[in-house]
């Protein structure tokens, strides 16, 4: 998937189960017009989950608010 330009990012962990239960966010690839523009918020750990959440450019996330 990689070697066909597929670009994603990591938005999701249980740090329970690190071997394979994870969420991706896609940002580009093949299917794209052209790549999405996003932020990425800080890492957090919310409801036993590590979160890196995804935005539009200049849009607060529920991470950087407190919230969640």
């Amino acid at each position: 998937m990689i070697a066909t330009g597929l670009k994603a990012v990591i938005t999701c962990v249980d740090p329970r189960q690190l071997r394979g239960e994870f969420h991706t966010s896609v940002w580009d690839g093949p299917g794209f017009r052209s790549p999405m523009s996003i932020d990425i918020g800080p890492l957090v750990e919310r409801d036993g989950f590590v979160f890196w959440d995804v935005t539009e450019p200049g849009r607060a996330t529920a991470s950087g608010t407190g919230g969640g």
